[in-house]
């Protein structure tokens, strides 16, 4: 808290898709739909969902899974993280592909 005022919070700069209403465990999962241009996640390299042909086949990009050392597994739990985080605060993000390989990434 600053002169009484918390900081800007920090962000990320994606959408994550929906996990209201499915019943497959693949969306068990905090799935990156869309990374915004120039965003911190853009910028780490964080891969989003995407329709690649007509047919509507979907190419995995990339879940989040764990903030600075917290598993996320519920969108709720992903927001959470996020809101305790301050612009300009490193964190580590872990992420999963569809094949269940990790990589981490630094987001400032």
């Amino acid at each position: 808290i600053l002169g009484g005022e918390r900081p800007d919070r920090g962000w990320l700069g994606v959408n994550i898709m929906s996990q209201k209403g499915s019943n497959s465990t693949i969306f068990e999962k905090n799935w990156v739909l869309d990374v915004e241009p120039g965003s911190p996640a853009a910028l780490a390299g964080i891969r989003p969902t995407k329709i690649v042909n007509s047919a509507a086949r979907l190419e995995w990009g990339d879940a989040i899974v764990n903030i600075g050392g917290n598993d996320v597994k519920t969108y709720e739990e992903l927001q959470a993280e996020l809101v305790n985080r301050v612009k300009g605060e490193q964190v580590a993000v872990t992420l999963e592909d569809i094949d269940g390989e990790r990589r981490v990434v630094y987001i400032t």
